[in-house]
């Protein structure tokens, strides 16, 4: 029997279903002798990893082991959902934005 490549991938990584998260690159602006200067903020993916044990707790209490997560630098925040979830993707989302929301609050209160 062959099997499509979503099975395969599937079965290689061990997970049923995926949740990527996609952040963004900020900009931080300050003015220098009259003029704005834009510099990059800090690193998306570094924050990802201070705080994907919080969401991945989350996500994983909820629906399973089997749920993987995923981080990624895009143009535009997101939270793609790959795989079948037992609730509907709206739901799936605002679990993971709040998870997100409140691991990122915790990691600023970190910082202060």
């Amino acid at each position: 029997m062959e099997k499509s490549v979503q099975d395969v991938t599937e079965e290689v990584s061990g997970f049923t279903r995926r949740v990527e998260i996609r952040l963004v690159q900020s900009e931080r602006k300050t003015l220098e002798k009259g003029k704005v200067v834009k510099t990059p903020g800090p690193d998306p993916l570094r924050i990802a990893n201070l705080v994907r044990h919080d969401i991945e707790r989350v996500v994983q209490g909820r629906y399973g082991e089997d749920t993987e997560l995923t981080f990624s630098v895009a143009q535009v925040q997101d939270i793609r959902l790959h795989g079948t979830f037992p609730e509907k993707a709206p739901q799936v989302r605002a679990v993971v934005q709040g998870a997100l929301s409140e691991a990122l609050e915790n990691l600023d209160a970190i910082d202060e």
